[in-house]
């Protein structure tokens, strides 16, 4: 439209100037050297054969000019009809992922990225839902060679995607030590990436690699709530203590506890499991003496409990060392059920059949009625020691008929078994 009014208006101007020419009695002489003359045309004839000429030199110029990008115009048809269908294999792949059908996605999305590849666009995303379709198909040799034809066509940004997408189906497939390798290859370059700490993570813990898990954490922490982020403390603070394949002696245990946290070292329970630790690895002495400093400052009923269940100590000790906390347990059966079992171990059966008889009174149960019976068997009344088992088999029945809302038999007294 604006070319045809350029035309038009120049066609006016000419007409305008023809017409205040035609006037005027102007001439060009134009001098022919072959003969020696002259010859001459009017003015207004000659701007018309000018413009005239101008115009066909114009659209000669424009008939080449399309001559010479015909083959770009075609080129440029057929490239946008390539994306288009690279596009469309795209969308036909995904449909069908998203629907099960993982084979027909597998070769939609491989077809697309091939496609993608020759004309010049990234086939990445292609080859990784492609990998996707794969993996679901347990399909793993091509699995990883399209993960590995994504990191070939990707750029920096593309490659850290792809790389994080394999990993993470090694993490799913129980991969773990492939998994890892990658990871830390990726976290050296971007240590601070939080897709690659929460895989890190995760195959850590499942792979049991607790000091690893441990070391992870503090990265791990700005992407999780504060209450997890204790959880996880613990969990992989036991989870170390109970990794005892390469710990030999009671000084590699003793730094491994030391190198833990105060707060993680003041939980119970982790202490509990530190004493465990140490006597699954033989060193049970040392267990006695960690739990016997702690019952001095915390007088509780789970460490009494522990320290009463300990193997391998001098008995007597542990004894003594439990009478001196009667005071901060009074009139406690499970208390006084601890003494005699320790008594009874040190091989005191005079003080292990006081202390569970007056357990027995306070609280009677299937355990110190068992244990009443084995120091009855060791003083050689065994009509006594049978009576005494019956006795704890009834507990247990009446505890189990009370949880299932049944009438229980009757209890006897622990009087009635002497």
């Amino acid at each position: 439209m604006i070319r045809t009014l350029i035309v038009l208006c120049i066609l006016g101007i000419c007409a305008f100037i023809g017409y205040q020419v035609q006037t005027l009695p102007l001439y060009v002489r134009f001098y022919n050297d072959l003969n020696n003359s002259y010859f001459q045309t009017p003015f207004l004839a000659w701007i018309l054969i000018s413009l005239l000429a101008a115009m066909l030199l114009f659209l000669i110029f424009k008939v080449l000019w399309f001559v010479w990008r015909s083959p770009k115009i075609f080129s440029r048809s057929s490239q946008a009809r390539k994306e288009s269908k690279a596009h469309r294999l795209l969308q036909q792949g995904l449909s069908a992922l998203s629907l099960g059908n993982y084979r027909q996605a597998e070769k939609k999305l491989v077809k697309g990225g091939q496609l993608a590849a020759q004309i010049g666009q990234s086939p990445v995303l292609y080859y990784e839902y492609a990998a996707s379709a794969a993996d679901y198909q347990q399909a793993n040799e091509r699995r990883d060679q399209y993960f590995l034809l994504a990191r070939e066509y990707a750029n920096n940004k593309e490659n850290l995607l792809a790389r994080l997408n394999e990993a993470e189906s090694q993490v799913a497939n129980g991969e773990y030590t492939a998994a890892i390798k990658s990871l830390q290859q990726l976290q050296n370059k971007d240590p601070r990436n939080p897709k690659i700490i929460n895989l890190l993570d995760s195959a850590y813990v499942h792979s049991e690699q607790w000091a690893l898990a441990w070391q992870n954490l503090s990265g791990l922490r700005n992407h999780i709530s504060e209450a997890n982020y204790r959880e996880r403390r613990k969990l992989y603070a036991r989870g170390m203590l109970q990794d005892t394949s390469a710990v030999e002696t009671f000084e590699q245990l003793q730094t491994a506890w030391k190198n833990l946290p105060a707060d993680i070292r003041a939980d119970k329970g982790m202490l509990l499991q530190y004493a465990n630790s140490l006597v699954e690895n033989g060193h049970a002495e040392q267990a006695e003496k960690l739990l016997a400093a702690e019952l001095k400052q915390h007088q509780d009923l789970d460490l009494l409990q522990a320290y009463s269940q300990l193997r391998g100590i001098n008995f007597a000790k542990a004894l003594k060392n439990l009478e001196n906390l009667q005071a901060h347990f009074p009139d406690n059966a499970v208390y006084l059920y601890c003494l005699a079992l320790v008594a009874y171990r040190a091989e005191d059966l005079d003080k292990a059949a006081q202390y569970v008889e007056s357990s027995l009174k306070l609280q009677p149960s299937a355990e110190a009625f068992a244990l009443w019976g084995r120091i009855l068997e060791a003083r050689q009344q065994p009509e006594a020691a049978l009576a005494a088992y019956r006795q704890g088999v009834s507990g247990l029945l009446e505890q189990e008929a009370l949880a299932g809302e049944l009438l229980p038999p009757p209890v006897q007294t622990p009087a009635a078994i002497k």
